[in-house]
């Protein structure tokens, strides 16, 4: 069973709050590979499901589009703006 732990911390951003959804950093993105599926995320003490989800985005102009990796979090409605928070992600598999 192959079982990893990636940690990071971010600072909330307004539509992070709302949405209930992490961004995660390009330069983060490459240690999610193979995780599939639902993820554990602690956060504040507290364990979420979440699951990895890509948004197509088109924000450095025409021609440069690119996608943006989030942690979609269940029942996490307690994301604040301006909150810096250590974030931890698990997942197990075979």
């Amino acid at each position: 069973m192959v079982h990893r732990i990636i940690k990071f911390e971010r600072r909330i951003t307004r539509e992070e709050a709302d949405t209930s959804r992490i961004l995660v950093r390009r330069e983060l993105i490459r240690h999610f590979a193979g995780m599939r599926g639902e993820l554990r995320v602690l956060l504040r003490d507290a364990v979420y499901s979440a699951r990895l989800v890509s948004d197509l985005c088109s924000c450095g102009g025409l021609g440069r589009e690119h996608s943006h990796h989030f942690l979609l979090l269940c029942g996490a409605g307690g994301l604040r703006a301006g909150e810096r928070l250590t974030v931890q992600v698990e997942a197990g598999g075979c």
